[in-house]
C-alpha cells in the first residue's frame, strides 16, 4: 500500500547532533519540510558514503527550508561512538535519530524483522507530517542526494503552486526547453501531427475563461480569452471527454495565428 499522503505517528528519540544529545520529536517535524533518511547500520559500507553525501549538500537543504534526519536501529551511544571514530561522519551536522526500538522504522514501514535493521528508505515529509515523496533501494544500492534535493524542491514547488506539476528532470528556475507558452505563460506542447498534446505538464482543458492574455502585441481572436481554463488532469494527454476536437483546434489555431500576426510564442 502507498505510503504517499500519509501522516507520520507521533514519536519521541533521542538524538546525536553537534557533540550533543537531545530528544526529537514530531513537534519538531511540523512546519517545515523534512526528509526522513534511514540506513541500516552505522560502522557499516555504503551507509557512511551515502551520509557523507548528505553532509555536503546539507547547507544547500538548510537553503531549501528542508531538515534532514539520519535514522538507523542503532542508539544515540553508538552514533556518538560512530562519529568520533569516523572523518566522513565528523562532518555530518544534521540530527542523527536513533531508532532502537524500531517506532520510526516500523511507522515507515523499512523494519526488516529478520535482520532488526531499517531499509535504505529516503522520506520527504511536508510541513504538516505527510510524506509526499519516497523511495526505498536495496541495502547494496547506495543514494544520490543531489537527486533527493532535485526531489524535495520539485515537491516544494508542486505544493506551493498547487495546479502545476513538474515534468521529468525538472529543476528549480528551468522551464521546459520543448515547450511553447500560450496565456498567462501556460506551456503547450504540440505532438508530432501538430496537434496540442498537453497544457504545462499534465494539464488539459476545462470549462471556464482564460483571464490573461498572450504576450505580445495584440489580443487573442475574440477579445484575448480562451474558452477554457486549465486544471490539472490525470493522465498525460488531452482527453476527448473534457475536450471536443473542435474547440481543441480552435485555440491551437488561434495561437498559431497569433504568432504569426507578430504576437509570438515565447521558448
Amino acid at each position: 500500500m502507498s505510503l504517499i499522503q500519509k501522516e507520520i505517528a507521533d514519536f519521541s528519540v533521542q538524538c546525536y547532533q553537534n557533540n550533543a544529545f537531545h530528544a526529537v520529536t514530531k513537534a519538531d517535524v511540523l512546519g517545515k519540510w523534512s526528509v526522513f533518511f534511514f540506513y541500516p547500520a552505522d560502522f557499516t559500507f555504503v551507509c557512511p558514503t551515502e551520509l557523507e553525501d548528505l553532509a555536503n549538500k546539507y547547507a544547500e537543504f538548510q537553503a531549501a527550508g528542508c531538515e534532514i534526519y539520519a535514522v538507523s536501529c542503532d542508539t544515540h551511544f553508538v552514533h556518538k561512538a560512530w562519529h568520533d571514530a569516523s572523518e566522513r561522519i565528523q562532518k555530518i551536522q544534521y540530527p542523527m535519530l536513533a531508532d532502537p526500538t524500531h517506532c520510526l522504522a516500523k511507522d515507515f514501514e523499512v523494519y526488516i524483522e529478520a535482520d532488526g535493521v531499517a531499509e535504505r528508505g529516503s522520506f520527504i515529509v511536508n510541513p504538516e507530517g505527510k510524506i509526499v515523496a519516497y523511495e526505498v533501494n536495496a541495502g547494496n544500492v547506495g543514494r544520490n542526494a543531489d537527486e533527493l534535493l532535485r526531489k524535495v524542491q520539485a515537491c516544494q514547488f508542486v505544493a506551493e503552486h498547487g495546479d502545476e506539476v513538474c515534468p521529468a528532470k525538472w529543476q528549480p528556475g528551468a522551464g521546459d526547453p520543448e515547450a511553447q507558452f500560450g496565456p498567462g505563460g501556460t506551456a503547450l506542447r504540440y505532438g508530432p501531427d501538430g496537434k496540442l498534446l498537453r497544457c504545462r505538464g499534465h494539464r488539459r482543458w476545462s470549462s471556464g475563461t482564460h483571464r490573461r492574455p498572450l504576450p505580445g502585441p495584440g489580443p487573442l481572436p475574440g477579445g484575448g480569452r480562451g474558452e477554457g481554463s486549465l486544471r490539472r488532469a490525470d493522465h498525460h494527454y488531452l482527453g476527448s471527454g473534457e475536450l471536443s476536437r473542435r474547440g481543441q483546434d480552435q485555440r491551437d489555431g488561434a495561437y498559431r495565428d497569433h504568432a504569426e500576426a507578430g504576437g509570438g510564442l515565447r521558448r
